[in-house]
């Protein structure tokens, strides 16, 4: 799988966003102007990166947003533009920046998602230890599949497993009864 630029998640962006999911900077630029003020920001930006600014000043009807656009590409060319997002140098609007944090929490997901296993790995195997639960035991009262939960397990191995498994795991195991010590297991005998 292909690793997510910001010119492809601006394409999938504005499609989302707009209520003809489409890429036609005419149409997008009609529909910021009047009934979706969300595109003005991500339509400027995939205007910018896909190197069609002159399509959308053209496009663009609304005589304020024109005038936004035209401020903000005179000050700005996409490659010094991405060096200042990435900094976070950026001089434009607040709003324009959110745009790129968006993008950069979606590229990132999967890493911040593996750190989260990797905290909740060592969680459970030490309540698998200090439970006394196999590690058979977790995948059939859970229903989960041997080989994904024992390289999770094993090996650390955050790509076999999901979030939701994971945390169902942990909170399977902090709600499985504590194992008996083998002190408190024999009966006191009388003095």
């Amino acid at each position: 799988m292909s690793k997510l630029t910001f010119k492809g998640f601006l394409r999938k962006y504005i499609r989302n966003l707009s209520y003809t999911d489409t890429c036609g900077l005419y149409q997008l630029a009609k529909e910021a102007s009047t009934n979706n003020p969300r595109l003005c920001e991500p339509l400027f930006l995939y205007a910018l990166f896909w190197n069609k600014e002159d399509v959308l000043l053209k496009a663009t009807k609304n005589d304020k947003l024109r005038q936004e656009y035209t401020n903000h590409l005179t000050n700005n060319k996409s490659e010094v533009l991405m060096q200042e997002l990435i900094s976070g140098t950026s001089l434009l609007p607040e709003r324009y920046n959110r745009i790129y944090q968006s993008y950069l929490a979606i590229r990132d997901k999967t890493k911040s998602e593996n750190h989260t296993k990797l905290l909740m790995h060592n969680r459970i195997i030490k309540l698998q230890q200090d439970k006394n639960v196999t590690t058979y035991r977790l995948y059939k009262d859970m229903k989960l599949n041997h080989g994904n939960l024992t390289a999770f397990l094993k090996h650390a191995d955050c790509q076999k497993i999901s979030l939701e498994n994971v945390r169902k795991t942990l909170a399977y195991l902090e709600s499985y009864p504590a194992a008996l010590s083998t002190h408190a297991a024999q009966p006191l005998e009388p003095k």
